[in-house]
């Protein structure tokens, strides 16, 4: 089974989360302690989702800036009223939603090495 963790990556706490929103803090050679959450606990991460989702962002590539990623796709049907990003935890390859009026598709890599594809994110009810 594959598991789901967006992850955001912080120069300084966040206030009013849970604590178990922090995943934990890792040391950066130049630029010091940086705090790592749950992305779902964190208004950044979800911003840019919902940006995503509603086609006004674009999926980025992970290992070079400003570069688009292809392989992410994007279904926006609209409207979003009443909806919000829900997060897919357990990954299972090939599974979508019925319907979403939004919807995140990407790949990842098993430790075996074969590849796999399913929804990641997609605009809910609230």
């Amino acid at each position: 089974m594959a598991y789901l963790v967006p992850m955001g990556y912080r120069d300084t706490a966040l206030e009013g989360v849970l604590g178990e929103a922090l995943i934990g803090t890792s040391e950066h050679g130049v630029l010091g302690t940086r705090w790592i959450y749950d992305g779902v606990h964190d208004p950044v991460v979800m911003a840019q989702l919902r940006a995503l989702l509603r086609g006004e962002a674009m999926p980025q590539r992970q290992s070079g800036s400003d570069t688009p990623d292809p392989t992410v796709t994007v279904h926006c049907t609209g409207p979003y009223d009443g909806l919000d990003v829900q997060i897919k935890r357990v990954l299972r390859p090939g599974e979508t939603a019925q319907r979403p009026s939004a919807s995140l598709l990407a790949g990842w890599t098993w430790p075996n090495g074969t590849t796999a594809r399913s929804e990641f994110a997609a605009m809910a009810p609230r």
